[in-house]
């Protein structure tokens, strides 16, 4: 395949998985939701509590869905409380009177959500904003180091061992200098200072690489979304596997083919460590249900026959049709059109200009809020 081709396949997908942004006014909003509930939380002194985002939120990596779900926000709600001092059952139950109460005191002017118990969570749907937000209650680890926490879990006896924020600024420094020039684009796209530029607004090829990984993922297990693996274990295997590359097609291709590398076996068990809390296994579940495992190992095998197929592709057209297929063909056509102009141009005369990176879409009007609650800058 020829080198602008491979650049035309680069371009698209960039341009697939810009479309799949939330937008600045879901961002906006979001913020603004989790903030309302975190500055409350804080001001109730209950435990004099932290509360601060996770997840792909955290890391840059969310995805706006394609169908008719919602887009979520992971939120942590740390109370320095000594595990000693209160149970499982005690945290979680204290943790939902308290949304409780919030959502009566305030819930009127912001959303008006409903509350939903889950396993380690309590969940807030937005069902007009069209996102629900997960509240995470934790304690301290004494076990582990400054940012280490302890969650719990309805179905687990034990408390589970977890480190958000360590695990963040994993995911974060294995992106090296690319975090740098991501924040100066922006901060040229913005008109800012580039430390007025916060990282979580950066769009890495890493970043990258993660979102579209999801999005085949979410493509490939459409009919039965309960057997797909988990964000977590995809964002950790990838970034072992990414080795600072720049162009989207050759880093995508590259992290397909080595994902499962990077699956341990330990003494008879697949692991999957947390980078950030090595007693947290992101593949517990394969080994007490070996179908999950079969259903990652058949992803494994349509994801890298896709990307050896795109290596092929004859033609903007043809490439169009087969990344359409991988992560459905609403985003890709999009995302083709609105770079097909320029694409045919380039085609026709034989070469393709270099794809940049850390863009992020539909920055325009952007407001980086103020975080007044407890917690480090996201």
């Amino acid at each position: 395949m020829s080198n602008s081709n491979l650049q035309m396949v680069s371009r698209l997908l960039i341009a697939t998985v810009e479309e799949l942004d939330i937008s600045s006014q879901q961002f906006e909003l979001a913020v603004h939701r989790y903030t309302d509930l975190g500055q409350w939380l804080v001001d109730q002194g209950i435990g004099d509590p932290d509360v601060y985002p996770q997840g792909s939120f955290r890391l840059g990596t969310v995805l706006r869905p394609t169908g008719g779900e919602d887009f979520d926000i992971d939120l942590v709600f740390l109370r320095f409380l000594a595990k000693e001092s209160i149970t499982q059952d005690e945290i979680r139950a204290q943790a939902g009177q308290l949304l409780r109460a919030y959502i009566a005191a305030r819930g009127a002017n912001n959303g008006n959500p409903a509350l939903r118990e889950r396993g380690r969570c309590w969940e807030l749907i937005y069902s007009g904003d069209r996102f629900h937000m997960d509240v995470l209650p934790v304690i301290p680890d004494p076990d582990g180091d400054d940012t280490a926490v302890l969650l719990s879990d309805r179905d687990m006896y034990l408390w589970q061992h977890s480190n958000p924020i360590g695990y963040a600024d994993w995911f974060w420094k294995s992106m090296g200098e690319a975090v740098g020039v991501g924040r100066a684009q922006l901060a040229t796209t913005l008109n800012r200072d580039v430390e007025d530029v916060p990282q979580w607004l950066v769009r890495t090829t890493l970043q990258r690489v993660v979102q579209l990984l999801k999005l085949h993922r979410d493509t490939f297990f459409q009919s039965n979304p309960q057997d797909k693996p988990a964000s977590i274990l995809i964002t950790t295997l990838a970034t072992h596997a990414y080795g600072g590359e720049s162009d989207l097609y050759e880093t995508f291709r590259k992290v397909a083919r080595n994902l499962p590398s990077h699956v341990e076996w330990r003494n008879g068990t697949y692991w999957v460590p947390n980078p950030a809390h090595g007693d947290e296994n992101f593949a517990d579940k394969w080994n007490t249900n070996l179908d999950r495992k079969r259903h990652f190992d058949r992803w494994i095998e349509a994801l890298i026959a896709d990307t050896d197929r795109w290596a092929t592709s004859n033609g903007v057209d043809e490439s169009v049709r087969s990344l359409g297929a991988a992560f459905g063909t609403a985003p890709v056509q999009a995302g083709a059109k609105r770079v097909g102009a320029g694409l045919s141009s380039l085609v026709a005369a034989g070469g393709l200009s270099v794809v940049q990176q850390g863009r992020l879409t539909q920055t325009g009007g952007i407001k980086i809020p103020p975080h007044d609650f407890h917690g480090p800058d996201q």
